[in-house]
């Protein structure tokens, strides 16, 4: 925001009451409810008929756009930028279609995604005391069950103050493990093939959400591409903010130059 607010109109949005003290509703939002909610946000702020140039998604908010450019008007996104969240290692030949963005396909998400949705459930159904507690005690396994290297630190590394941490943060994990658990599947997803592209993922995790059948499709994709940064992890535009700007303005070069 702070690299292109002087020269475009940047609207800047969170996941749901990410950016509160609190939820303003007990079970947060589903992810059918999330994409709907941004969609509303972004006609109040440019009207409905609007063209936005550039959506750019981080983590969940990657999801989120996925899911935006899916379900709008074709005119409605000229081109998209989707940081560390792709696709999923099951979208292989026979499924290049799917974009369910968060998964459950590698040893350190699965534990880290449950403790998180746990840390939800006992907040919301039992004592949100409880819930902050937890939290504190939990917070030292996160380096062990968590998808980041593990010599990264949590307390230094991440961008987010630790203070600002809050347990209900896990809703999204606690819909997604409730979809699971009921048997249901993430809502549908589809490649982003009429929107340019631009992928940008940290080579130091871990736990990567996207396979080489993406990677691929992508880079067959006119307009699109991934780029893969090998100093950093999950907030790349944090650990190599030039380049990534850099990356970003080249991009949206690329979109003003097509009009």
């Amino acid at each position: 925001v702070a690299e292109f607010g002087d020269h475009y109109h940047v609207v800047s949005m969170s996941t749901p009451d990410f950016d509160r003290n609190g939820l303003r509703r007990r079970w947060g939002y589903n992810f059918t409810e999330v994409p709907q909610m941004i969609a509303a946000g972004l006609d109040a702020h440019l009207g409905p008929e609007r063209q936005v140039d550039v959506l750019i998604g981080h983590d969940w908010g990657a999801l989120w756009a996925f899911y935006l450019v899916q379900r709008a008007p074709p005119s409605r996104f000229t081109r998209l930028i989707a940081v560390d969240i792709g696709s999923s290692s099951h979208d292989e030949a026979l499924a290049l279609n799917d974009i369910p963005g968060i998964d459950q396909s590698t040893t350190f998400s699965v534990p880290y995604q449950l403790l998180c949705a746990s840390l939800f459930w006992v907040g919301t159904t039992l004592s949100p005391e409880a819930a902050a507690t937890l939290l504190e005690l939990a917070w030292h396994l996160v380096p062990y069950v968590g998808p980041m290297d593990p010599d990264f630190d949590w307390h230094v590394h991440a961008p987010r103050p630790r203070a600002q941490v809050q347990w209900w943060m896990g809703y999204p994990y606690f819909h997604l493990w409730r979809l699971k658990a009921a048997g249901r599947p993430l809502p549908f997803a589809a490649f982003p093939k009429g929107t340019p592209t631009l992928f940008i993922h940290g080579a130091k995790k871990r736990a990567q959400f996207h396979s080489d059948a993406f990677l691929a499709r992508l880079e067959a994709t006119r307009g699109s591409r991934a780029v893969r940064y090998e100093r950093s992890a999950h907030w790349v535009m944090h650990e190599e903010p030039a380049r990534f700007n850099a990356d970003v303005r080249a991009f949206v070069a690329e979109g003003e130059y097509m009009l």
